[in-house]
């Protein structure tokens, strides 16, 4: 989608803006919260490899594993 609709599109679902690219962090946040692939999200942003999604939001992915492990914890308990 080129630059010339993002504004309009934005506008019309009533959120404000900010610039394209920040949707590729919103879409990888999003997917990793979600428990997508690692391997899938790199791909989806052109990464070669998984390192640059650790790199970049390993935060995240510590507090999905945090999560799950306290999960577990009340299940199997």
């Amino acid at each position: 989608m080129g630059i010339k609709y993002w504004r309009p599109v934005l506008e019309k679902l009533g959120i404000r803006y900010r610039v394209i690219y920040q949707a590729r962090h919103t879409f990888a946040t999003l997917s990793l919260l979600n428990t997508a692939d690692i391997n899938y999200v790199a791909r989806q942003l052109g990464h070669s490899s998984h390192q640059m999604i650790f790199k970049t939001y390993g935060r995240i992915i510590k507090q999905i594993n945090g999560e799950k492990n306290e999960l577990d914890k009340f299940i199997y308990a």
